[in-house]
């Protein structure tokens, strides 16, 4: 049994088998795919079927991060017996899963638990590399700062490379303008993005 518990959230699009064998605590993120329709990832909707919706919708869909109330939950489940937690979690500068994970810290910080949080710069399986990191390391036996080194180091070493096939998303969530939209569908261009210093 590790003497660290490993917390994350579900952007880092960790498999479900490495999941359940690690003993990882996932904290869903929040899917809107309207105002009145309000899902957990990977709890109240699949992968599988978010992406089927997402190529039959019209309207942008929408995420936003773990509440501080729902990290709450998870610290106090993976602490429960005594052992420290690691949060890790996507940069700070895409998302506020970060701050939420942090505002859950500091609340339990005052009932005794010990909570490390960890901002990786990352996000997806960059992130989940991370993630596996802390969970290996636990299970070494390594205490929680040294699991915070591992994460660190990993995730310093990672690189984000992505390219898209559409610009369809990127339009409607407003990362590209109209015209730049456009011109790029009609160029076909396929833009490689990068991810760097956390964003």
């Amino acid at each position: 049994m590790s003497q660290v518990s490993v917390v994350t959230d579900s952007v880092s699009d960790l498999p479900d088998d490495l999941i359940e064998k690690y003993g990882i605590t996932m904290v869903p993120a929040i899917v809107r795919f309207s105002p009145q329709e309000e899902l957990k990832d990977r709890e109240d909707i699949s992968i599988a079927k978010f992406m089927e919706r997402l190529a039959q919708g019209t309207e942008p869909v929408r995420t936003s991060q773990p509440s501080p109330g729902a990290f709450v939950e998870a610290f106090r489940k993976a602490g429960q017996d005594g052992r420290p937690v690691i949060s890790v979690q996507p940069s700070a500068k895409f998302s506020g899963t970060y701050q939420s994970a942090c505002i859950a810290r500091d609340i339990l910080a005052e009932e005794g638990y010990r909570i490390e949080v960890v901002d990786t710069r990352l996000a997806s399986m960059g992130q989940g590399w991370a993630v596996i990191e802390a969970a290996r390391a636990a299970l070494a036996g390594l205490p929680l700062d040294k699991v915070a080194e591992r994460v660190k180091t990993v995730s310093s070493k990672v690189k984000i490379v992505l390219s898209v096939d559409t610009l369809t998303y990127l339009y409607r969530n407003g990362r590209l303008g109209r015209v730049q939209a456009l011109l790029g569908s009609l160029l076909q261009l396929k833009p490689i993005l990068s991810v760097r210093d956390g964003e």
